[in-house]
């Protein structure tokens, strides 16, 4: 009877069941009995200040390189990491806070039938959906969640609440975010990006048509056809220049009238003209004395403002006459005859430049428009037949993105060689998209891509064809883009660093800090776990010192050791055995800003103890060691 009165609250232990909120039941019942109490205006649900708060908990987690899975792992800019997403958001905070420009998300639409994630600090029975095979071993839920699910709104919005808060901090100041919802958390997804973005650096919601015609999901009892997306846009702070003008094609600018050419064409391209003289047209434009002069015709004669029938000037010039001198100075000016063989003033509008009226200076700046919030093209089969071109007349996906309409997004952005992420990569549609828009406009965007790896049924196709996790079959995907991209245009960057996330490479000291003795060098018990290798300490020490994953990392021989240069000789590593003095000395002529040895690889404990003056007398600079 009162089903705004029904909601989720949670229990002694954990479990999140229905009840009734009976403040609002009294509110229904009668105004008169409900309690005097100051009204606020919130979004809020189950666990949600837990989930907040553990995005500030710290992380040892790390990523390593898998280079075989990798794709010119030398040279590329990209990154395709395999990991939980809030585990990887977390590790790539430290590194990349502030340096993303662009983030575009599909996250599961929470439909009743597609898998959510579930962190286990939501969890007080963590165990027994462990045993019950709901959960994965790190806490991460595997199954559909369901609509009878007690929890079905409350998982969804612990689910992405983090890891949008995450997504915020990772976000350049003119940075901007994009996220597909369908209707099911639609509402919810909003609020919750009012909360973290602010509402006022909402910029629009895209509503995408996905298909035309029948078929499909419908909603509700009428059984309408659902055949529209939502695409929440965001940006860290509206007040930052993020967006352009969509230029246009020949064809375009021809039928908006840039058809003139003058003696600035190579420098201006083509232009239109526009009537300087604007009539009162319903009162939104009104006569102005300051706005009134006369203008000079190419025969020398002067003419001034029409007056309409009364004799009466209902209108005038849209320039002020010394911005009119000016415009005039610079070439903005056209005056000829109209059809009635009178003078008329027209401003110049050019297809690669404008005149700013209010600084009274040349603007280099491409004609366009603006975009509007309806994408009515870019349909989901688009999607579909792309990945089945791509692998052979077989889709491994239901509703893949097409990657048209990530292109498309990507257009906006004002930024010159932006930094994409998507942290729900899926079919790795934003990487195919990034590619091929490098290709068309011969741009240099990098992407990083990161997915859990989901395992695919073992009765899917994709299985039967030798992918058993999403993360198999996006690889692939970008690899097989790549190639027929790469022979359209051999400049575009289509590998990737494959990394993966895993606990850290240091072992854990579990001695208690007032049992710990000092050790001679002989006896150091070796601090790296065995199965780790030299590339993942590197990558672990690069996230240590906040430099970025697709930085150059070279390898050098020094007096038969083996050194790891990161961005040339910013950060040395070495973790031979036996260091001696002599090679402390050659590393440190290099004069890195960091050096990097294990403890366990000096020759001996004399080395250890020279080493700091050593590294002090030949380096050039301040050269900050650390043994690990």
């Amino acid at each position: 009877m009162f089903p705004d009165c029904v909601t989720e609250i949670k229990q002694n232990d954990g479990t999140i069941t229905h009840s009734i909120d009976f403040d609002k039941l009294k509110e229904f019942l009668s105004p008169v009995i409900a309690d005097d109490k100051k009204e606020k205006y919130e979004f809020s649900w189950p666990d949600k200040r837990i989930s907040k708060h553990s995005v500030n908990e710290s992380t040892t987690n790390t990523l390593r390189p898998i280079k075989e899975k990798s794709i010119d792992f030398d040279n590329t800019k990209n990154l395709y990491i395999e990991g939980d997403n809030l585990k990887v958001l977390k590790v790539l905070r430290n590194t990349y806070s502030n340096e993303v420009d662009v983030i575009y998300i599909d996250p599961p639409y929470n439909t009743g039938k597609d898998f959510t994630y579930k962190d286990n600090f939501t969890k007080s029975n963590a165990q027994a959906d462990l045993e019950s095979g709901n959960l994965d071993e790190e806490g991460n839920r595997m199954v559909a969640n369901k609509l009878e699910n007690g929890r079905y709104h409350t998982d969804w919005l612990n689910m992405i609440y983090p890891r949008l808060l995450l997504a915020k901090d990772l976000l350049s100041d003119s940075g901007v975010i994009f996220i597909s919802i369908d209707d099911h958390e639609y509402a919810n997804l909003k609020k919750i990006c009012d909360d973290i973005f602010g509402e006022e650096n909402f910029e629009s919601s895209f509503t995408w048509v996905k298909k035309h015609g029948p078929g499909g999901n419908t909603l509700g009892n009428v059984k309408i056809v659902n055949n529209t997306e939502q695409i929440l846009c965001y940006s860290k702070n509206t007040k930052s220049d993020i967006f352009k003008l969509i230029t246009h094609g020949e064809k375009e600018l021809k039928k908006l009238g840039y058809i003139n050419k003058d003696e600035f064409f190579e420098e201006r391209g083509f232009y239109k003209l526009t009537p300087l003289y604007r009539p009162s047209s319903s009162g939104s434009f009104q006569y102005q004395e300051s706005l009134d002069y006369k203008v000079e015709a190419p025969d020398g004669t002067l003419f001034g403002l029409h007056c309409n029938k009364n004799g009466e000037k209902n209108g005038c010039y849209t320039w002020g006459y010394e911005t009119y001198l000016k415009g005039k100075e610079l070439g903005f000016i056209e005056v000829k005859k109209n059809n009635d063989g009178d003078w008329v003033a027209y401003r110049k509008q050019y297809q690669l430049c404008k005149f700013d009226p209010t600084k009274k200076q040349i603007i280099k700046e491409p004609a366009g428009n603006t975009v509007e919030n309806l994408i009515d093209k870019y349909y989901s089969s688009e999607g579909g037949r792309e990945i089945s071109e791509l692998f052979g007349s077989k889709n491994y996906f239901d509703f893949p993105k097409p990657s048209r309409l990530i292109s498309f997004l990507l257009t906006f952005i004002k930024k010159e060689n932006p930094l994409i992420l998507d942290f729900f990569s899926g079919s790795a549609t934003t990487a195919h998209s990034v590619m091929q828009l490098n290709k068309e406009d011969g741009g240099k965007r990098k992407w990083i891509m990161i997915q859990l790896p989901e395992k695919v049924g073992n009765d899917s196709t994709a299985f039967s064809n030798n992918f058993h996790t999403i993360c198999e079959i996006g690889a692939e995907r970008i690899k097989r883009a790549g190639k027929i991209i790469k022979k359209e245009n051999p400049n575009v960057d289509t590998g990737f660093r494959y990394l993966k996330i895993d606990t850290s490479n240091i072992k854990e000291n579990t001695t208690p800090a007032d049992k710990q003795i000092q050790m001679n060098l002989d006896h150091l018990i070796e601090s790296i776990k065995s199965d780790r290798s030299e590339l993942d300490l590197v990558f672990e020490i690069m996230l240590a010192k906040k430099i970025k994953l697709d930085t150059l990392i070279q390898e050098q021989i020094i007096l038969d050791k083996k050194i790891y240069k990161v961005n040339d000789n910013f950060l040395i590593c070495c973790f031979d055995d036996n260091l001696s003095e002599d090679f402390i000395k050659e590393v440190a002529k290099l004069s890195p800003i960091y050096l990097v040895f294990k403890e366990s690889s000096f020759a001996n404990d004399q080395v250890i103890k020279n080493s700091e003056e050593l590294i002090r007398a030949f380096s050039k600079q301040k050269t900050e060691c650390e043994i690990i």
